[in-house]
C-alpha cells in the first residue's frame, strides 16, 4: 500500500490518496488512510514558523499471520 498526501501547517494529513494497494477490495488502503490521519508528523519550518509539505508518499506493509 502506497499513500501519498499533502501536510498542512497544523501538521495534519489531507488530500491522501491512494497510489497503490495490494490486494485491491480488501479494505487496506481505507484502513491506512485511516492511520494516516491519526499519525503525528513534526512540521517543516521555516524562519521558525510552521510550513506547509506537499508530495509526499508513504509506503505501508502489511503483515498477516495465522
Amino acid at each position: 500500500l502506497i499513500l501519498s498526501f499533502f501536510l498542512d501547517v497544523p501538521v495534519k494529513p489531507y488530500d491522501i490518496q491512494t497510489k497503490y494497494s495490494r490486494p485491491r477490495g480488501k479494505g487496506m488502503a481505507q484502513a491506512g488512510m485511516e492511520a494516516l490521519r491519526q499519525t503525528t508528523f513534526n512540521p517543516a519550518k521555516k524562519g521558525g514558523s510552521n510550513v506547509p509539505f506537499c508530495g509526499l508518499e508513504q509506503p505501508f506493509e502489511i503483515k498477516f499471520s495465522d
